[in-house]
């Protein structure tokens, strides 16, 4: 009886201490997140993110609370963007030249492409505030002006 019994202790604790490491920061167990930002051109967003960039729509909404927005998925609906207008938009925040969203291509096709469907759409690169970013990546705004950049590679973790 007493064998079981530490053993159940054992088995226990280490399922604790197993919840406790999974939960330690309980954000790494988030299972989707949104990026939102205001506009006061939602018509010129949709477009630009829907039709030029081709990321499907997965969300809208018209009077909400004044509110009318649009979501965007970037690509399975675990991570996406929102943009939100106001029906009595006061001034925006200006983005900086160092306000980015980066979109990592892991193949040269596909990165090449990208730029191709923004170039021909009338969105030429600018150049990055950032040098780190100008050998191996375009940088593009967005109609409001907040920047894109396209990385030819991906992001590896340390």
């Amino acid at each position: 009886m007493k064998t079981t019994s530490f053993y159940l202790v054992i088995l226990l604790t280490f399922q604790y201490v197993s919840i406790m490491a999974q939960s330690a920061n309980p954000f790494t167990n988030a299972v989707q997140f949104r990026i939102a930002r205001p506009t006061s051109q939602l018509h010129k967003i949709k477009t630009f993110y829907c039709e030029v960039l081709g990321f499907p729509l997965i969300g809208h909404f018209e009077g909400h609370d004044g509110y009318d927005g649009l979501m965007v998925g970037i690509p399975n609906e675990k991570y996406h963007l929102e943009f939100t207008q106001h029906a009595k938009q006061s001034d925006l925040p200006k983005p900086t030249r160092e306000n980015l969203l980066v979109f990592y291509f892991e193949d040269d096709t596909s990165y090449l492409a990208a730029n191709q469907r923004l170039q021909v759409s009338g969105y030429q690169p600018v150049a990055p505030e950032n040098p780190y970013w100008a050998d191996k990546s375009f940088t593009y705004e967005d109609p409001d002006g907040w920047r894109i950049v396209l990385f030819n590679g991906l992001f590896k973790t340390l």
